[in-house]
């Protein structure tokens, strides 16, 4: 995913930097991916913070253009075998966890029990 995130932010910065203030086409489709992923979370989960997004964002992408690849004949998605299934819910949960414990503190696992409950 790495190598996926790099190719993605080389070709975007590459775009901004060569058209500052004219908006390509090429951004107007990042820009509108980007709005319709924030919208959804927003409204679902309730995100107001747009690191979380950002990662919400490359993770969509990277699901997306890996199961388009797999469309071309004589290709595999990536996405179907289990050890990218299990590193992204493991990467993800575990970096969830980690935030939370970074922004609650001690009361992070207060959070998991019910309310009234003594910790």
């Amino acid at each position: 995913m790495a190598w996926f995130i790099g190719i993605v932010q080389v070709i975007v910065l590459s775009q901004i930097v060569s058209n500052l203030f004219v908006v390509s086409k090429f951004q107007k489709i990042f820009l509108f991916l980007f709005s319709f992923i924030a919208d959804i979370l927003e409204d679902t989960i309730s995100v107001k913070k747009y690191s979380f997004i950002i990662v919400m964002y490359l993770t969509f992408l990277f699901i997306c253009f890996s199961n388009v690849f797999g469309m071309f004949p004589f290709s595999i998605t990536i996405t179907s075998h289990l050890i990218i299934t299990i590193y992204f819910s493991l990467a993800l949960f575990i970096a969830n966890i980690l935030v939370g414990i970074c922004y609650h503190k001690e009361k992070f696992f207060s959070l998991f029990l019910p309310e009234g409950v003594p910790v």
